[in-house]
């Protein structure tokens, strides 16, 4: 539970609690934690194993949080939107588990107002809970421990109170507290002595990352055994990438700048890479590899996997995340590529092929979603969480391409979720999110929102058009017959639409933009007319 989005208060450096809490502001000196590249931990004793807190800035109400660990930061920066995390390094350094000495901390939580306040020990816990009603205690453990005394290596915090907005500011030592007294003159420091004391650091750690969903593995594009032996695939990056076997094997790392090559080398699907710039052989590996971002961080990683010019995907080259290579034995799709882009090839070859496969956040996929240009906003709102909702059901129940559940033969899968295909979703990756920043800022006006009906995912389907009534999808009850005048295509017959692949299934997109455009209809409005039933609901 965080604070609530809707409460403003007008100060860039308190938070919205009262009472006993832990809270800090500014820096201080003599830090006794330091991360020692896994972990942070005490200086000098790496058994003392230390939980970085973090401070994230909400720029809705002008107040900080404190989140406890790298999980929590991430996953608050994901799902809340309006925090930012401005400081380079954490605030300070807690102790995960009970050590001789320290004081539990118990995180409660305000149901009036949505804020948080962390109660020093049992006792203080059970006074606010007994004296002020609006407070539960919902955790089940202490959020962390602190000392409530003078320790060696340990820094005081001092709490500050506003007496115009009552809440309260913690300082670390001495130089900070003064400077905030001075410099604020609603704030007072009525305490005499420390709230607590911890530990400081000026390590910043591994960086923080945004939640932005579950991941998603897209099958960009393939090549036949004959082409991925004659014609390698080139991989390069915008920083240093490591290629796997997809398990615990480091094949080699690849430098920025230099290629990776990838080529298929025999039967069973046997595949090589090399590193064209040296060039050196490396370890041949069954079915697949994984490349991606040497220093883990593959958010902020670009591979530029050298789409064919064949194929009639633009000039879509660059793509967020991991890639994989994988060479698939399944039989049961060759149709579904043959009719596409491989009309020439033989059976044999069309139907088990190597594939480029993109993994990614779902809200990095979305921001190269290949199927809007911008446009009237309430209907790029609407086409947003209907793809994004139709990539969600993808995620959670497809099997068609995905890996075999066969542990021992995983081989017998394409290795992805979806297709970028027109008859599945196109998906251009991040060459398509430059050209089109547009597509980018509607997703991030809905992040994290889908479609639900009851508790399932909704299959949120789509079409260009219709002859002036949506389809019902047998098994799929929100998706009924609806009158469809808005998107009516009056120069097709139902035939040559149908022939065109409008399936007329779920939202119209010609029918959405008439109804944002000229009957000003919200976003959410125009879904619940063309999916029956539903709910919209925020997941992350």
């Amino acid at each position: 539970m965080l604070p609530n989005k809707n409460k403003k208060v007008n100060r860039a450096h308190i938070f919205l609690i009262t009472i006993s809490s832990f809270f800090i502001f500014a820096s201080a000196a003599n830090a006794e934690c330091i991360y020692n590249g896994e972990n942070f931990q005490v200086k000098d004793n790496p058994n003392q194993i230390l939980s970085p807190i973090h401070r994230l800035y909400n720029t809705e109400t002008g107040t900080h949080l404190y989140t406890k660990g790298i999980t929590d930061a991430n996953s608050v920066l994901g799902k809340y939107p309006e925090y930012e995390f401005t400081d380079v390094v954490p605030a300070f350094c807690a102790y995960y588990t009970y050590q001789e000495g320290l004081t539990p901390i118990y995180r409660t939580y305000n149901t009036r107002n949505g804020t948080h306040l962390y109660a020093r020990g049992d006792v203080d816990l059970s006074y606010v809970l007994g004296k002020y009603p609006e407070y539960e205690f919902t955790d089940g453990i202490p959020a962390f421990y602190a000392s409530l005394t003078p320790q060696p290596g340990l820094t005081p915090v001092f709490r500050l109170y506003n007496t115009q907005t009552g809440v309260h500011l913690y300082t670390k030592g001495d130089v900070d507290r003064n400077y905030i007294l001075n410099k604020y003159s609603e704030y007072e420091f009525t305490d005499g002595i420390p709230a607590f004391y911890m530990h400081l650091t000026y390590d910043s750690g591994p960086p923080l990352i945004k939640y932005e969903g579950p991941l998603i593995s897209v099958g960009l594009w393939s090549k036949s055994h004959i082409d991925a032996e004659s014609d390698p695939f080139r991989i390069t990056a915008s920083k240093s990438f490591n290629i796997t076997d997809c398990g615990s094997t480091l094949i080699s790392s690849i430098p920025e700048g230099e290629t990776a090559r990838v080529k298929y080398v025999g039967s069973q699907g046997m595949l090589q890479t090399y590193n064209s710039n040296t060039p050196s052989i490396f370890t041949n590996t069954m079915n697949r590899v994984c490349l991606e971002a040497s220093d883990g961080n593959n958010t902020d990683m670009i591979f530029d996997v050298n789409t064919p010019d064949n194929l009639s995907k633009g000039p879509y080259d660059r793509y967020r995340g991991k890639i994989k290579i994988q060479h698939s034995n399944t039989d049961d799709n060759y149709n579904l590529y043959q009719a596409v882009d491989f009309p020439d090839l033989d059976l044999a070859n069309s139907k088990r092929r190597i594939w480029v496969i993109n993994t990614l956040p779902l809200e990095q996929y979305m921001w190269g979603y290949g199927e809007m240009k911008g446009g009237v906003e309430e209907h790029s709102k609407a086409l947003s969480v209907t793809a994004r909702s139709y990539a969600r059901w993808y995620i959670e129940y497809a099997t068609k391409w995905a890996d075999s559940a066969d542990l021992t033969h995983p081989e017998n899968g394409e290795g992805f979720d979806i297709l970028s295909y027109s008859f599945s979703q196109i998906y251009s990756g991040y060459d398509y999110e430059l050209k089109y920043p547009l597509v980018a800022d509607s997703v991030k006006k809905t992040k994290g929102v889908i479609m639900k009906y009851g508790t399932e995912y909704v299959l949120g389907a789509y079409s260009s058009y219709t002859d002036g009534n949506t389809r019902a999808f047998p098994g799929y009850p929100y998706m009924v017959s609806v009158p469809d005048p808005y998107g009516k295509n009056s120069s097709m017959t139902t035939e040559q639409m149908v022939a065109a692949g409008n399936h007329m299934w779920g939202l119209s997109a010609s029918g959405s933009v008439v109804l944002a455009r000229d009957y000003g209809w919200s976003w959410d409005k125009i879904l619940k007319y063309y999916y029956t039933g539903i709910s919209i609901v925020k997941e992350y």
